[in-house]
């Protein structure tokens, strides 16, 4: 991925974990004083929950060592649990308590048709008719925010809820885009971005098939393949845009859930979407689910028109999670998405009735099972297995959970709180160099400047460039208590964890200097602890507003935790404080590039040139944004068999290129590739 060289100080540390080569975070259970609890459904062949298993019918282990099941809980339909223990069993681990139901519909509009949608609706309008009861909370998600921003008791309000759901007429929209000349579906785009010459060569084999004159003299079939990388150059940054707008609006709902107690289900209606590039998103949203105690249940809404699989895909196969199909991948992520959750995906059947049924007997009827792991909760990921010994049944339950107690949940049953909005599509956009030449300059994630690998970072931690000078800045820690001077000597020498626990408690006192905080911030930016930098930060900010860097920082922060509308936010008021600083406008600019908002980039880059005319990577910035629209703007007109596109953008790149070459930046390599690219034009006679 490719982005604008800002300036080292925006985004320079903030390296992902996949970059560095570090696993995802992995998911968690909740664990209750010394004790895990553990949801499990089981199944015998005929596809009935089996009700009469006792604690020594089950076998579980923690990373590979058998653990003791003290406690096995079996919660049933009507809301009961009934707890049966070994007859030597030590003393009582919990209580057993009923709690409500949460039941979640989740219409993934982007991925979604007209006809499809409708079907959608089906599904959860049995949902609710026939699986939501009284006591059950429940709420529906359509176009990326919660219906009325509460879940409520309400089956009739679910009800009116799903009815008016409309579609997003994108979807068709997009649909129709595939099958424009050059025509191509998902994977073939995907396959085309990925250099994959034998998907080139069936593409332009097939264009000039479609339409010959796009393939004769004075044009060539070297013509037509340009024109199919763009395109799918194009589809693939729309897909990957939509993708991550989708696991963000599940991120933005897992995060809400996690105010209510009990057992979530969490329906995602959707045709399935491709994860490439977004595998750690996915991961992300399956850690939340963990989080919220939710299983999520994934709908294909195609129905009948996808090929293979069966009605109820219950069974965790890495076959099965991992299987691609014809349309790019889209069926690895809502599969990951069900199976490690500890739901199912329903594919392959217009009648979506038993699986609604199925769904609804998850959540009413399930074990829980109870057990102290021998390694204790050191808050490292645990890798777990359940298996029942009696042939013939099918076990359905998590993989794995990191061991550290959870925060308690805030809700009451009682007043349902209103949930905050969901967050719109956030997505770092490649930037139209998925169909130029390689470009090696920048990555959204980490602001590398060209020549730097991830090799040359610190791969243990993530400091922040410039932290020691910009904390001295702040105030010295010369005149500091002992534990002040102990903490900040810890963060220069490297031992971040140090530093933090040195601090904290100072940051809780209302006389603590600015610094503190800003150190401390620091610390918790390089532990990965980044909605706690954010809290030091704006700290800072408040006590010190015309202290400059603390901006970037907070920045830094909001990006790491996806919410770039606050990121805008901070910026838009450092642009107003700092009008003649030209590396707030870059900064801004990057950010709206992530959202996908290109047209608030250009205005953003163009303000960067006017605060200082003489500073050449603005000029880059501008001409990358404009021939990133123009490249957006590019359609083939199947009536008069041409291109149309926003020529002006292109005409306005190119001189902006140009206008850096003349400054002499560090990145003409960057610029002489792009205007290369740009020589060819498909609407203009070459």
């Amino acid at each position: 991925m490719v982005v604008y060289p800002a300036m080292k100080r925006l985004l320079a540390s903030a390296v992902s974990a996949l970059l560095l080569g570090q696993p995802a975070q992995p998911p968690d259970f909740r664990a209750v004083t010394d004790v895990v609890e553990i949801d499990v459904v089981v199944h015998d062949k005929a596809g009935k929950f089996v009700r009469d298993l006792k604690p020594d019918d089950f076998e579980l282990r923690d990373e590979g060592r058998p653990q003791p099941v003290e406690l096995v809980t079996l919660v049933s339909a009507g809301g009961g649990r009934a707890p049966m223990r070994e007859a030597d069993s030590a003393s009582p681990i919990g209580k057993a308590q009923a709690r409500p139901r949460v039941f979640l519909a989740v219409f993934d509009d982007a991925h979604l048709s007209r006809e499809n949608f409708r079907h959608a609706q089906t599904a959860a309008r049995d949902l609710f008719a026939k699986e939501f009861h009284d006591g059950d909370l429940g709420g529906v998600v359509v176009g990326g925010q919660v219906v009325n921003r509460r879940l409520t008791f309400d089956g009739a309000e679910l009800a009116d809820a799903v009815a008016h759901a409309s579609p997003s007429p994108k979807a068709d929209s997009k649909a129709l885009d595939f099958l424009e000349w050059p025509r191509m579906n998902e994977a073939e785009a995907f396959r085309t971005a990925a250099e994959d010459r034998s998907a080139i060569e069936g593409l332009v084999s097939r264009a000039c098939s479609d339409d010959p004159d796009q393939c004769r003299a004075p044009l060539s079939p070297a013509d037509a393949e340009q024109a199919i990388r763009m395109k799918a150059g194009r589809l693939v940054d729309d897909l990957r845009r939509e993708s991550d707008r989708t696991l963000q609006i599940l991120t933005s709902v897992l995060t809400n859930l996690q105010k209510f107690e009990g057992r979530k289900t969490l329906l995602l209606l959707s045709q399935g979407f491709a994860a490439d590039g977004s595998w750690p998103e996915v991961k992300r949203v399956v850690e939340l689910a963990a989080r919220a105690n939710a299983r999520i249940y994934t709908l294909d809404a195609r129905g009948l028109s996808v090929a293979g699989g069966g009605v109820l895909d219950r069974a965790p196969s890495d076959s099965q999670r991992r299987a691609l199909d014809a349309l790019g991948g889209s069926d690895d992520a809502i599969n990951s998405l069900a199976v490690d959750t500890g739901g199912f995906v329903v594919r392959n059947t217009n009648n979506f009735g038993r699986a609604i049924a199925a769904i609804g007997d998850d959540a009413g009827t399930y074990y829980v099972l109870g057990y102290r792991p021998s390694r204790g909760f050191d808050g490292a990921f645990h890798r777990i297995s359940v298996r029942v010994k009696r042939a013939g049944v099918d076990v359905r339950a998590r993989r794995g959970y990191v061991a550290e107690a959870p925060k308690a949940a805030t809700a009451t049953v009682a007043s349902p709180p209103a949930l905050a909005p969901v967050s719109e599509p956030v997505t770092p956009a490649p930037l139209a160099a998925t169909f130029l030449p390689a470009v090696a300059a920048f990555d959204a994630a980490a602001g590398f400047a060209a020549g730097e690998t991830v090799a040359t970072r610190d791969r243990g931690m993530r400091v922040r460039p410039d932290a020691n000078a910009h904390t001295e800045a702040l105030g010295s820690a010369a005149s500091a208590d002992v534990a002040a001077r102990a903490g900040w000597d810890a963060y220069q020498r490297g031992d971040v964890e140090g530093a933090h626990a040195a601090l904290s408690p100072l940051a809780e006192r209302a006389d603590t200097p600015s610094w503190v905080h800003y150190a401390l911030g620091q610390a918790d930016y390089a532990l990965a602890r980044y909605h706690d930098a954010i809290v030091q930060w704006e700290a800072v900010r408040d006590t010190a507003p015309d202290f400059e860097p603390v901006y970037f920082d907070l920045v830094d922060g909001y990006l790491q935790v996806k919410d770039r509308g606050k990121a805008v936010a901070v910026l838009s008021i450092a642009a107003t404080r700092w009008s003649r600083d030209p590396d707030v406008y870059n900064a801004l600019g990057v950010v709206h590039t992530a959202v996908g908002s290109i047209d608030d980039a250009v205005k953003a880059f163009g303000a960067a040139i006017q605060a200082a005319p003489s500073e050449p990577t603005s000029y880059l910035n501008l001409g990358i944004a404009l021939e990133t629209r123009y490249a957006r703007s590019l359609r083939y007109f199947i009536p008069t068999k041409a291109w149309i596109g926003n020529d002006k953008d292109r005409d306005e790149a190119i001189a902006y290129y140009r206008r850096y070459l003349e400054f002499g930046g560090p990145y003409a390599d960057v610029a002489r590739a792009r205007l290369e690219a740009l020589k060819w034009s498909p609407t203009k006679k070459q």
